[in-house]
């Protein structure tokens, strides 16, 4: 493994915990992880693990799309800052 390339093995991003490391595509890392419901997703890139854009096999799904589970969460920091806003005096 290059110096300068972070070990995942043994961390956990949402559902997925990265197992073992994958070939890299264009310079970017990838990893191969084991998802919370037992299944295997091969493949995916680092910068999708930390950004919360890949976190389970696809078992989650359940019509939505998981970049729409970061989204809801960001939807309600925005709700409260804004909230806080509002109740300051000017």
């Amino acid at each position: 493994m290059p110096a300068h390339l972070k070990n995942e093995i043994g961390n956990k991003y949402g559902m997925l915990k990265v197992i073992s490391r994958a070939k890299n595509i264009k310079g970017c890392s990838y990893w191969n992880c084991q998802c919370d419901c037992g299944n295997y997703k091969e493949s995916i890139a680092a910068s999708a693990l930390r950004g919360g854009k890949t976190i389970s096999c696809g078992c989650q799904h359940n019509g939505r799309k998981a970049s729409n589970l970061v989204s809801d969460k960001v939807r309600e920091q925005r709700k409260k800052y804004y909230k806080e806003l509002k109740n300051l005096p000017y």
